[in-house]
């Protein structure tokens, strides 16, 4: 009988330390995908700003582009949390071209239908909002320096946000597969 108790006081320890754990493993998660979202911010702006590029091309090879905003887009494609969703819905209030706009879309479709309930219940009003307090918060503080790239050329409006939504929803209702 004491034996059996030891067992299951090491069992539920155990489980409570995996518990711990898993618990642990979603914070960090939500940490990585929070920061990748503040990358990609970053790095749209940047791709925006006539200085940056101007900055580039006179550095040459070292400053060669670093798909650091497509990555990110990866980063939190691939993250399986609640955050990670949320963000990728987020992400529709940039104004994402490109390569970013394909890992994008490609990210949400590989989730199918398990994120179209999230995109039938996106609130556009609130990722254009979510969008601009993101980046004036980046241009605050990672980009002060770079004053030629606005709030408004980063961040789309409630009603493209909308129409981009949309376009998502069909794309999912009819098992579109990403081109890559």
């Amino acid at each position: 009988m004491k034996q059996l108790w030891i067992v299951t006081f090491f069992m539920t320890l155990a489980g409570n330390s995996f518990a711990q754990s898993l618990e642990r493993t979603s914070t960090n998660q939500d940490r990585y995908v929070q920061f990748a979202e503040r990358v990609v911010a970053i790095e749209l702006a940047k791709a925006l700003s006539p200085s940056v590029r101007l900055a580039k091309q006179q550095c040459g090879p070292g400053c060669a582009e670093s798909g650091a905003l497509e990555l990110g887009v990866e980063m939190i494609g691939l993250s399986r949390t609640k955050t990670g969703a949320a963000t990728l819905m987020n992400l529709l209030g940039l104004r994402l071209d490109g390569a970013g706009a394909e890992e994008l879309h490609c990210q949400i479709l590989l989730r199918g239908r398990d994120i179209s309930g999230l995109l039938r219940t996106l609130k556009p009003n609130a990722v254009a909002e979510h969008c601009r307090s993101l980046a004036s918060g980046v241009m605050k503080r990672e980009l002060a320096t770079v004053s030629d790239v606005s709030v408004d050329q980063l961040c789309r409006s409630a009603e493209e946000v909308n129409s981009e939504r949309g376009e998502l929803l069909k794309a999912v209702a009819s098992n579109a597969a990403c081109p890559f």
